[in-house]
Order: C-alpha cells, then sequence, then structure tokens
C-alpha cells in the first residue's frame, strides 16, 4: 500500500525527508516525534501555530532584505546585486550588479555594485552627467538632479536643486529618499537629516534606523520599534507616532503605512474617504511580508503571494501580476 505523504503544517510544504522532517521549514512531521505520551490536541494546534508564527517571522526578516521599490510604472527588485524591474508588459528587464534604481520625473538612475553610477533620460540640467562618480554607496533621482552619495557620506549633486546649500553641510550618510523639494538623510549613527526648498528643518533624532518621506510628511522608524514623525501638526498622519512593535514604515500622500512583527498592517491616513479600496484593506489583511509606499501609492506583498498596489501606478494589475511571479517563482 502506497505511503501517503500530508502536507507539512507549518508551511504547506509537501517534501520531506526521511526522518519525517519538512525540507523546507525543518517542521517535524509526526505527532509522536514531538508530544509522544501526550494526547492533547489543543496543545498540538498551540504548538502548530508557534511554529507557523515563527516560520512567518523568518520568511518576512529574508523579504526585508530585499530592496522594492514602486514607482509610477514600474516595481523595482534588488537582491544580490541584481536588477528586475516589472512594467506590465510581460517583459521583465533584468539588469546584473545594479544595487539600486531610481526613478525621477525625466530620468533614471542605477547603482552598480563597484560603486559607479549610469543614468538615462532628460539631461538639461546635467543630471545624467554620473560617469566620473566613484565609490557611491546611495543615489536618489530628484526631478531636475541627480543626488548621490560617497564613501565618506557627503552628498554629490549633479543638476539643479534647490537644496544644494542645506545639504551641502550633511556628513556620515548612509540612506537618502527624497520627493518634490524635500530631501531626508539618515545617518550611520542614526540621525535623521530634512532638507526642505520650504523651511528649514533641524531635527533632534539619533536613533532612526530607517526613513521614508513624501512632499510635506517624513517618518522614521527608530531602533525600538515606534515610529517618528516630522509634518503639520495638524496632519492626522502623525498617529503613527503612538505605534509600537513596527517592522518597518512608509509614507505616501494620503498616509502613513506601517508592517508589525505579526504581520498585520497598520495605518494613519489623511484622506480616507480618497483612499481606494485595496489601500483601506491593508489593516485587514495578515501575513504581510513586505510593504513599500512612494509619492504614487503603496504596495504590499502577501505571504501567499499575493501582491496588491493601490495608487496611481500605469498597468497596475499587470505589475502586480509580474511582481509576484518573480518574488514566488513557480
Amino acid at each position: 500500500m502506497m505511503r501517503q505523504v500530508s502536507a507539512c503544517a507549518v508551511c504547506s510544504c509537501y517534501t520531506q525527508v526521511s526522518d519525517n522532517t519538512c525540507a523546507q521549514c525543518g517542521n517535524r512531521f509526526t505527532f509522536a516525534d514531538c508530544f509522544a505520551g501526550k494526547k492533547s490536541l489543543a496543545q498540538w494546534n498551540a504548538y502548530i501555530e508557534t511554529l507557523k508564527s515563527e516560520y512567518e517571522q523568518r520568511r518576512r526578516e529574508q523579504f526585508l532584505k530585499k530592496k522594492i521599490s514602486l514607482f509610477s510604472n514600474c516595481v523595482a527588485i534588488c537582491e544580490d546585486k541584481k536588477l528586475t524591474v516589472c512594467r506590465g508588459d510581460g517583459a521583465r528587464r533584468v539588469y546584473e550588479n545594479v544595487i539600486q534604481y531610481s526613478v525621477g520625473a525625466r530620468h533614471t538612475v542605477m547603482l552598480y555594485g563597484d560603486g559607479t553610477v549610469t543614468a538615462q533620460g532628460d539631461n538639461r540640467d546635467g543630471q545624467c552627467n554620473l560617469s566620473d562618480l566613484k565609490d557611491i554607496r546611495c543615489v536618489y533621482a530628484g526631478a531636475n538632479c541627480t543626488y548621490a552619495v560617497n564613501a565618506e557620506g557627503r552628498v554629490i549633486i549633479r543638476g539643479f536643486s534647490a537644496l544644494e546649500e542645506d545639504v551641502s553641510s550633511w556628513v556620515g550618510i548612509e540612506k537618502i529618499v527624497g520627493s518634490k523639494g524635500r530631501l531626508v538623510g539618515l545617518t550611520k549613527e542614526g540621525a535623521v537629516k530634512i532638507a526642505d526648498d520650504m523651511q528649514k528643518v533641524n531635527l533632534n533624532v539619533f536613533d532612526a534606523i530607517d526613513v521614508d518621506t513624501t512632499y510635506n510628511f517624513s517618518v522614521w522608524l527608530k531602533k525600538d520599534g515606534t515610529v517618528g514623525c516630522f509634518g503639520k501638526k495638524s496632519d492626522s498622519r502623525n498617529k503613527a507616532a503612538d505605534w509600537s512593535g513596527v517592522v518597518t514604515v512608509g509614507v505616501d500622500n494620503t498616509g502613513v503605512f506601517g508592517l508589525m512583527k505579526d504581520g498585520t498592517v497598520k495605518k494613519a491616513e489623511k484622506l480616507v474617504s480618497l483612499s481606494d479600496p485595496s489601500k483601506k484593506a491593508l489593516s485587514e489583511w495578515e501575513n504581510v511580508m513586505y510593504i513599500t509606499c512612494s509619492d504614487f501609492g503603496v504596495m504590499s506583498v502577501l505571504s501567499d503571494g499575493t501582491v496588491k498596489i493601490s495608487g496611481n501606478v500605469e498597468n497596475r494589475e499587470n505589475i502586480e501580476n509580474e511582481v509576484s511571479e518573480e518574488l514566488f517563482p513557480a
């Protein structure tokens, strides 16, 4: 009689090795292996639920190592020095040795593993003149310029930027993000720097591990899993400062979105009535692996392979399918 192989209760994989261990997550299949002499189904179910939670948390941690960026017409995935651009046209573009991709209003920028940078597009302000740059660690394509962080943590600007005077004094920068008229920098020590073309900003922040921004609101994730905010005091997105247990945080023009340790998503919205249905559903989803935000919307990746994009993104349904196929290959 042929022995039937059951799916793993933790990760649903059907592949197991000879000692009744799941080949994918390491869970022991047999009840007796773990609970010999015990007859409590409740204990077994609790044990499985704990393993499921731990397994999803490990998957989430692996996903967070990826660099996934949402733009107006594509999603860029950077992993292991390989860039994959999904545009929703069925032809995924793959570039080797690329560690970051940034899309501006009229030009795109690629940062390579050897610290060199290339750009394509409108060069009327010199924003694509990057061939002499070396040892670059991070880039951001602005409206009429390119920002590049060198090995010393200083920001180099090519093209026209109204923020050049403020940014020129920054040192020790590890990451930059930006939006129209605003650039945010994160230092290696956890300090947050903001340059804004409408105001002078001086922050007393030294415990940040990540940053994100839109043109009028900036957020940062703190070491203790809480969120810091900078924007108008009346902005309802400031409610994100009350959160704890946050794994990653992002902001778009309508709200702040936080991925929690348990795979749920919290949101502090500015324009609730204008949010589209997919964005409203974010707070109802479980087992979310990844979220990323931009001026154009929000993208979330669920553990079952579902990818959802909300906001003003071209061909978003097709892009959702392409990103899902790339992140969860058959």
